[in-house]
């Protein structure tokens, strides 16, 4: 009585507020105001019938208001919950997923119906705000459970000509019932409920609320014979009302035979294989275990070359496949027969000849008549085309022995060219008769992106030149474009790897920053050569070194093909150019007026004296020797950025910048020379002591030569330093590491050939030298005189080795693997070049890559493990 009361009551509210929320709907959303001193119902509306029909485990949808309209998303305090009509929590209906809101302010709520549900339980929704201290309640939902069923739609009888599936149909109560239980939970019994091993289920699909459930019906069941459907499931187990079996016999039944449906020639692989294909009269002939099959040879004699393995029945075009194996390799063909005994006759198939055939390709061509390479073993046929990136459209020229050759069910083109996407590996089958021999066909690059420029006929011969408007795209190795545009400028870069090699290097310049390859945004790039590394791997290793130290800023790059003007050019090492840059180093821009308060980079590069001719082509370096104490030191400071005045003109030695640089580098050297004398030095408030020690570390693990070089004078090369506005010289980011890096062999052995050791993997390059000419590095002075530098070394020392030796070994195999196919084709593009041993200095020009790469790896070890060995005593 108390419901029937409570749904007239709830009928008038929901004529009240669905006026309102039509209302609220069709203007501007009202602000929700939390409710403190009035009752705001919450109910479930006339739609959601009183007595709701369930079933243990469906899921139902409660449909309801509320009033406000919003009041379950407005607030993280408002929740809902499932009680029953004492406000207990009732355990059997349990929320899914959140209410959601519809466009019609109707709020959705998933349940779950769970097993233990009762006839007539009375549930209802109970929100709770915790802020108002507010609680509504809906009104009852009253549940009535409903048995599963499921029940026969066909009648009586079933009704199927023989050789063809039977359609039985049903209806289950819920309807989705047999859609959610896994096949193998219906089964097709008897009459009696026992599994009837004759006849199969297919598919169950549902149609119109009618579930069609296609049965194979197999011999020796009949006409007459009865068949149900059992369905299990967790909570039950439910039978149909059995149904007789009605099979039609076929129209041309009515006496025996065999036939061949395979070729009239049938083929055998190597191996000695075969299938034949046939049909007998009636369809189920062979499921009578009196009737016995067997091969003979055509004159219906027992075969003693040939065996039966296996026969299948096909249901779908009720034909039978024999699978036929040829014991003697002497055989090359043979004629056979399908022989059947039945009880009151023999009967003989139609002839078949089974023969030998090989079906093999004979080569594959790809775009430009390159022959394919072919691996016998995988049965592969491939190719690597090292700057293509698209393979979508590829030609491919197929010859073979066979009669046709396909690609799944498509015929190709025999010696015409075939238009294919071979952006995978895909496979081609070869036929013959009836058999096949399947290749894989696969078309790859290098795995490395592909960057190509076009200058358009413009020559790029000069480093103090920039040749403009030329093109550039960066393909990645799946044919997706990186990076394009049509404003490119270049010109060339370096030193000896400019002056002395073909394989030239390069310095790019966008017209507006990009993030390129993944690397930051920026204008300016380099394109390096990496020819005087046998590996490749030098520079890029060296990199890794820094950026497992505290270097703020390490250069990244990538390795590339390079495509120039349509010609590939090998392998290139795509990276940053440095630069003042936030992306890049970190510092304040110059300041001409006043450089104390501005950015400064700077380069300590023994080539700022050198003034032969095979550096006309090279814009003048702005800089000075330093001079010092004693003019001790000597070292060659160049001016990288800013190295022009505001009209572009080079700085002169009477500039600002250049006046503070040298006043500065002078009392630096000068208080570092005073350690000699003053162990209360003050160099520390020039030089950044912690960048001074990362970037020795880093030149000695690599024997980097040109940290202090001998040629062309007795002086550093590329050693980067910059300087933030008020703050001190700092070294860094590090830079080539192409030549005369972890060096295994002496120099003894570029010509003679000898494995004898390089004595400098057990010497310190920078530490130490003080023999070059009349000059030297500071780095003597700072571990020979100031105890600070000298712990902070072997501290820094002891954070960096393991890291280093645990780490690099595998980072250079990594990229070993990353770029090997791409060396190959680059070391044998560059092969006209192999006689300038001279400049691929690594003491590895001779060896392959993989042993160039070991020993690489070699000389590292020996190296750190000298240096670990070595170093306490040198700080001591």
């Amino acid at each position: 009585m108390r419901i029937t009361v409570l749904s007239k009551i709830k009928g008038l509210l929901a004529a009240a507020l669905i006026a309102g929320a039509v209302v609220s709907c069709e203007n501007e959303k009202p602000e929700f105001v939390v409710p403190t001193d009035h009752y705001y119902p919450f109910f479930i509306e006339s739609y959601i019938p009183d007595t709701l029909t369930v079933t243990a485990g469906d899921s139902v949808i409660l449909q309801f208001r509320t009033y406000p309209y919003n009041i379950l998303t407005k607030r993280d305090s408002v929740t809902i919950e499932i009680k029953d009509i004492h406000d207990a929590d009732y355990e059997y209906v349990r929320p899914q997923l959140p209410p959601k809101l519809g466009k019609d302010s109707i709020w959705s709520l998933p349940v779950h119906i769970l097993k233990g549900v009762k006839n007539n339980d009375a549930v209802r929704l109970k929100v709770t705000d915790k802020l108002a201290d507010t609680i509504w309640r809906s009104a009852p939902i009253v549940l009535h459970k409903v048995r599963k069923s499921i029940e026969n739609v066909t009648k009586d009888t079933l009704s199927f000509k023989e050789g063809t599936l039977a359609t039985f149909q049903v209806r289950s109560t819920p309807l989705t019932l047999l859609k959610k239980l896994p096949l193998d939970s219906i089964t097709v019994v008897d009459a009696k409920g026992f599994k009837c091993e004759n006849a199969q289920i297919k598919s169950i699909t549902l149609a119109g609320g009618i579930y069609e459930v296609d049965i194979n019906v197999m011999y020796p069941m009949t006409t007459g014979d009865m068949i149900a459907l059992k369905v299990s499931d967790p909570d039950t187990t439910m039978f149909t009302s059995p149904v007789m079996l009605n099979i039609i016999p076929r129209a041309d039944l009515g006496y025996l035979s065999l036939k061949i449906v395979s070729d009239s020639i049938c083929g055998f692989l190597t191996g000695g294989r075969a299938t034949v294909r046939f049909k007998t009269e009636p369809w189920n002939l062979l499921l009578d275990e009196n009737n016995k099959m067997s091969l003979t040879d055509i004159d219906g004699d027992a075969t003693t070359s040939i065996a039966l393995t296996s026969k299948e029945f096909q249901s779908e075009d009720s034909c039978w496949t024999l699978k036929i194996n040829v014991t003697s390799s002497s055989v090359q063909s043979y004629d056979l027969r399908v022989c059947v005994t039945h009880p009151d006759t023999v009967m003989l198939s139609t002839p078949v000849r089974i023969e030998r055939v090989s079906c093999t390709m004979s080569f594959v061509r790809t775009t430009g008549s390159k022959k394919m390479d072919y691996n016998d073993n995988a049965r592969t046929y491939s190719y690597c085309m090292p700057t293509v990136t698209d393979f979508s459209q590829q030609e491919f020229l197929f010859s073979h022995d066979g009669d046709k050759i396909t690609i799944g069910d498509s015929l190709l083109l025999t010696g015409k060219t075939n238009i294919l996407d071979a952006r995978k590996p895909f496979t081609v089958s070869v036929w013959k008769y009836d058999v096949h021999r399947d290749y894989t066909i696969a078309l790859y690059n290098t795995g490395l992106p592909v960057v190509r420029i076009n200058t358009h006929g413009k020559s790029v011969n000069r480093r103090d030149t920039w040749v403009y408007y030329t093109t550039i795209r960066i393909e990645m190795p799946d044919g997706t474009v990186n990076y394009e545009s049509d404003s490119l400028s270049l010109k060339g870069r370096g030193n000896g790897t400019w002056t002395e090699t073909n394989k030239k290097p390069y310095a790019l310049k966008l017209n507006s920053k990009a993030k390129i390859l993944g690397m930051h945004k920026q204008k300016r790039w380099c394109l390096l050569a990496n020819y005087k590394d046998r590996t490749l791997l030098r520079n890029d290793a060296a990199l890794w070194l820094s950026r497992h130290t505290h270097m703020p800023y390490t250069v990244s790059g990538r390795y590339v093909e390079l495509v120039w003007n349509g010609n590939h050019m090998g392998n290139y090492y795509l990276c940053e150019q440095i630069r003042i840059d936030n992306n890049r180093v970190d510092i304040a821009e110059p300041n001409l007026s006043d450089p104390e308060n501005g950015g400064m980079l700077v380069l300590i590069d023994d080539f700022l004296d050198y003034t032969s001719s095979d550096r006309q082509d090279k814009s003048p370096m702005v800089g000075f020797r330093s001079t010092g104490s004693d003019n001790r030191y000597k070292l060659p400071y160049v001016l990288k950025d800013p190295d022009e005045d505001e009209s572009g003109n080079l700085l002169t030695s009477s500039s600002p910048t250049y006046q503070y640089l040298f006043n500065y580098v002078k009392n630096m050297e000068d208080a570092i020379y005073g350690l000699k004398s003053n162990t209360n030095s003050n160099w520390q408030q020039y030089l950044d002591i912690d960048r001074a020690i990362d970037y020795v570390l880093i030149q000695e693990m690599t024997m980097n030569h040109d940290s202090y070089n001998t040629w062309p004078k007795a002086g550093p090369h590329s050693a980067y330093l910059y300087k933030d506005a008020g703050g001190k010289l700092c070294y860094g980011p590090v830079w080539d590491f192409d030549y005369h890096t972890f060096t295994l062999y002496s120099d003894a052995a570029y010509s003679s050939g000898s494995s004898s050791e390089n004595p400098r993997l057990r010497q310190w390059e920078l530490l130490k030298m003080d023999n070059k000419g009349n000059n030297k590095y500071y780095f003597a002075d700072l571990v020979k005189y100031d105890p600070v530098f000298k712990a902070k070394l072997l501290e820094r020392w002891n954070e960096y080795k393991y890291v280093w030796k645990n780490g690099l070994p595998d980072y250079i195999d990594m990229m070993a693997d990353s770029i090997r196919l791409s060396e190959s084709y680059n070391d044998t593009r560059w092969a006209e070049n192999k006689s300038l041993t001279n400049y691929r200095q690594n003491g590895d020009y001779n060896l392959t890559f993989d042993q160039a790469v070991e020993a690489m790896k070699t000389a590292f070890y020996r190296r750190w493990d000298w240096i670990d060995q070595n170093l306490p005593n040198l700080c001591k």
